[in-house]
């Protein structure tokens, strides 16, 4: 992943009509672990922080790796460990990739998306 412009880029996981979780990181090297929930149309932050793992700046590549298994969230960036949680409301679901910025046009570049089920 490698975010051009903007803030941040990621991955949307676990998404069901009802419900979905976000991992993403910024340019800055911070990294984020969202659950929405579409019943009570909140967005809860279940893990945030900073990584010097993540390579911070715009053009850097960032390899992200999301791994769940059962409820269990492992999140790495560029081969290295950055969180986990434990995800109590997790189904399997959709997965896509996510762009954002609360204040600017935004340019995240994906490739090589891989996905495994269990």
């Amino acid at each position: 992943m490698n975010i051009v412009k903007g803030n941040d880029g990621g991955v949307v996981f676990g998404s069901t009509p009802n419900s979905y979780y976000r991992a993403y990181i910024d340019s800055e090297g911070t990294y984020t672990l969202l659950q929405y929930t579409k019943s009570d149309n909140q967005t809860l932050t279940l893990q945030s922080g900073s990584s010097s793992a993540i390579n911070t700046g715009l053009n850097q590549t960032n390899v992200i790796t999301v791994i769940v298994n059962n409820s269990n969230f492992y999140f790495d960036v560029n081969n290295q460990y950055v969180t986990s949680d434990t995800l109590s409301n997790y189904s399997q679901g959709a997965v896509s990739l996510t762009a954002e910025s609360v204040d600017q046009a935004t340019d995240v570049v994906f490739s090589n998306l891989k996905a495994w089920t269990f």
